[in-house]
């Protein structure tokens, strides 16, 4: 309808936004990746002297399984990671491209609208066509006009206002997804390292939570464009000014109610992000290295305890001979006494 009509403002603007965006993430990721693989290098060579060392000096237990599990580890995050593997070239396209597909299956198409863009494009055209047709009876030189006026500006305000707010939570969703995606290798590299494993999780914790706002802003405002829409479709531009005058309530109330609503996806998408990641699997890990130090310490404490227990057991009988020979003595010297 947009299209038709000739409005169309969102939906060449997101289609801007979206090829910036992927030529953007192919850019800085190349960089990203020419700047870090060095270090990373050196910090892996490193890494394996001092470990090779530590072998070689028998500080360091580990079983050969162990040994070559690490290693294809490390073998797997670099060819993911560094230029022309599978994260620049599959992963991050995925990335950026799944909110967006994911939105479209679960909104589908609305009076022909195919993307969340052309859906806006549609509510302000609404919006335009009633306040036109106010406009066409406005007038300063009776109260009447003048009411038309106020009605007409109004009507244009409010739906402005409520499709930039969400216009402009979906921009800043997805050029915070493209930064994030982009700066993808840095943060795969961190799970070479176990102090720095919890930057990967943050990370992905992110992009999480901006691919949900992105799928949140556009089912929620696709459901509360269609009721603005048919709302505005239904206002009659030839009703008198006490129904112009509920229209306008009308009208205001919905974006007033819809602002409120949008202003509060942001929050529920980090909800639901805060508590994704894959802290899981050092979880797992740490427990499992818990559960061998506690059992390492049942042992030693169980050795202990044995150890006292003869201790004691030892300090039993040489109280009992000590006791003995005291009783010797002084039997020994009541007889003295007695002769």
């Amino acid at each position: 309808m947009a299209a038709s009509n000739g409005w169309s403002l969102f939906a060449p603007l997101f289609s801007t936004f979206d090829d910036a965006t992927r030529s953007y993430v192919t850019d800085i990721s190349t960089k990203m990746i020419a700047a870090i693989t060095p270090v990373i290098s050196v910090g892996l060579t490193l890494g394996f002297l001092v470990y090779s060392l530590a072998v070689i000096r028998g500080t360091v237990q580990m079983p050969i399984s162990d040994l070559l599990w690490r290693c294809f580890r490390i073998g797997v995050i670099v060819s993911i990671a560094t230029a022309g593997g599978l994260y620049q070239t599959t992963l991050a396209d995925v990335i950026i491209s799944t909110p967006d597909a994911l939105a479209k299956a679960l909104v589908g198409s609305t009076e022909g609208s195919t993307s969340i863009g052309e859906t806006l494009d549609q509510s302000m055209q609404h919006a335009v066509t009633v306040a036109a047709k106010q406009w066409e009876k406005a007038s300063v030189f009776s109260k009447q006009g003048v009411m038309y006026v106020v009605y007409s500006t109004l009507i244009m305000v409010s739906s402005a206002v409520m499709i930039s707010v969400g216009g402009a939570f979906m921009i800043l969703a997805k050029i915070a997804l493209a930064l994030l995606v982009g700066m993808g290798p840095l943060f795969i590299f961190m799970l070479l390292w176990e102090p720095t494993k919890g930057y990967f999780d943050k990370w992905v914790g992110q992009i999480v939570n901006y691919g949900l706002v992105v799928v949140l802003f556009s089912i929620m405002f696709t459901f509360l464009m269609g009721i603005y829409g048919n709302y505005m479709g239904n206002v009659n531009s030839n009703s008198s000014t006490i129904n112009a005058i509920y229209g306008l309530m009308g009208a205001l109330a919905i974006s007033g109610i819809s602002i409120l609503i949008l202003l509060q996806l942001p929050s529920i998408a980090a909800a639901l992000s805060g508590g994704f990641g894959l802290g899981y699997m050092r979880e797992a890990n740490a427990a499992k290295n818990g559960a061998k130090s506690a059992m390492r310490g049942a042992k030693a404490g169980g050795r202990m305890a044995a150890a006292g227990g003869r201790a004691a057991m030892t300090g039993g009988r040489m109280a009992m001979a000590g006791a003995g020979a005291a009783g010797k003595a002084i039997a020994a010297f009541a007889r003295g006494s007695m002769k």
